[in-house]
């Protein structure tokens, strides 16, 4: 078996080329190199030492994949290609017998599943290879993971994802979007998510005080009123601020103290909420205010916005800016 004692300065360079590469294979959108990909599933089957499958079947999204490779035991599929609707279809005309076994199967939808783009380990083997180490037994996991989403493996027929036509981010590289879907494949099928937080459509397109305070998980309430924005939040639930000044390091704008009422509090613990104003605008150009919560004793706005920044509230005093 070969070994590697040490890196070389060049193959110490080539760690983050591989890293940023394996990140733009996880994040691609483009759709699938479903030539690519088969060819990739044929070595993979090859180097564990079995039959290729007969069959390479395609479906626009992973939720599409985890149906069908709990139904190809029970259904005639036909066609390289299935829709969302089609499985929709087969699973109406199941016999009572046959919904029970595939509900069995999909509730171990992930125990054969490849996650393809998303194989992260793979990129651990592939930088190997590129230093001269042979790990071909990994080739095809790999063609497979740089042309395609999940699949399922299974014994005569494999079942292969598209990529996601979408996928949004924050800054700090969680699944976000303010204004449609965080991650869509092809077919339209995605989710909406708040700074990593997965939520329902609502919290995205339709927002409001009353939906948010009548929900009932607490992660999907917080997003929700971030979203609306904690300044119009405060402004719908009419109470009065514990104290206010001015903000000496964001002139001429102030800060504001309130005690997070128990009817919209997400968070299972008494906590204040300090209302301000971004030191600098969006991308938009929009001048923002925003909420941020801090310890429950805290009762001076000063003293919030300083603990925020983890400063006394004489250092906070003498800010020039703040951003």
């Amino acid at each position: 078996m070969e070994k590697l004692e040490k890196l070389t300065p060049e193959q110490e360079a080539m760690l983050p080329v591989k890293r940023d590469e394996w990140i733009a294979i996880g994040l691609n959108t483009e759709r699938a190199d479903r030539k690519m990909a088969e060819e990739g599933v044929r070595k993979a089957y090859a180097t564990a030492g079995l039959t290729a499958p007969t069959r390479m079947i395609w479906v626009d999204n992973p939720l599409s994949g985890a149906y069908l490779q709990a139904l190809v035991e029970e259904v005639e599929v036909e066609g390289d290609h299935v829709t969302s609707a089609q499985i929709e279809e087969m699973m109406s005309g199941l016999s009572k017998s046959q919904t029970s076994k595939v509900r069995e199967r999909l509730q171990k939808w992930s125990l054969n599943c490849c996650w393809g783009q998303h194989e992260v380990w793979l990129s651990f083997y592939d930088t190997f290879a590129e230093f001269g180490i042979d790990t071909g037994q990994i080739t095809g996991l790999v063609e497979v993971a740089k042309s395609c989403g999940w699949w399922w493996p299974m014994e005569d027929v494999v079942v292969l994802t598209e990529r996601p036509a979408l996928i949004h981010l924050d800054d700090q590289q969680r699944l976000h979007a303010e204004d449609g879907p965080a991650i869509q494949w092809p077919d339209g099928w995605g989710f909406y998510c708040w700074h990593g937080t997965r939520v329902p459509e609502w919290v995205i397109n339709s927002p409001s005080v009353g939906k948010a305070m009548s929900e009932q998980n607490t992660e999907i309430r917080r997003a929700a009123f971030e979203k609306i924005g904690w300044g119009e939040v405060m402004k719908e639930v009419n109470e009065e601020p514990i104290d206010v000044c001015e903000d000496p390091g964001n002139p001429p704008h102030s800060l504001a103290l309130y005690r997070l009422p128990d009817k919209i509090n997400p968070y299972g613990r008494p906590v204040n909420l300090l209302l301000m104003v971004n030191g600098s605008p969006d991308r938009s150009g929009e001048i923002r205010r925003y909420g941020e919560t801090v310890p429950a004793d805290i009762d001076s706005a000063l003293a919030a916005a300083a603990w925020q920044y983890g400063v006394d509230a004489d250092v906070y005093r003498q800010l020039a800016r703040r951003t």
